[in-house]
């Protein structure tokens, strides 16, 4: 009885791994749904999350500058302040998206109309912030 417990707990956790979806995919072969593009030019998407981070954002916009790549930029509701405000107006003034990333999973617990309210004031955070 215990193995069953021990392989549920496993799937869970290979389930919110990384690998996951490429091997389920060399798994399925040309029946995936999910797959990467074949005969397409690679493309790498840049992607940082939890951000804001004073310390360490600049020097990242730094290279992404030197280097002429354009990177997506998942900010936290909380490091959104007057400090980390600069770094916000400077991800849009060189061209970066930026999106919303969640420092919590209590989302999940809300409603779809709580949620949307939620993400809309902070994005509104996130507008009012970039344009001051």
């Amino acid at each position: 009885m215990w193995w069953l417990l021990v392989s549920g707990i496993a799937v869970i956790v290979l389930g919110h791994t990384a690998p996951a979806p490429f091997l389920l995919d060399a798994m399925a072969g040309d029946t995936a749904v999910w797959h990467m593009p074949r005969g397409a030019p690679p493309t790498v998407y840049l992607t940082y999350d939890d951000g804001p981070n004073p310390a360490t954002t600049p020097d990242l916009l730094d290279v992404l500058a030197r280097e002429g790549a354009p990177a997506t930029f998942f900010l936290i509701d909380r490091h959104l302040t007057e400090e980390t405000a600069p770094i916000v107006r400077r991800m849009f003034a060189e061209g970066h998206a930026v999106a919303l990333h969640a420092a919590t999973r209590r989302y999940m617990l809300l409603s779809p109309s709580e949620l949307a309210e939620t993400l809309t004031g902070i994005a509104d955070r996130i507008e009012t912030l970039a344009n001051a």
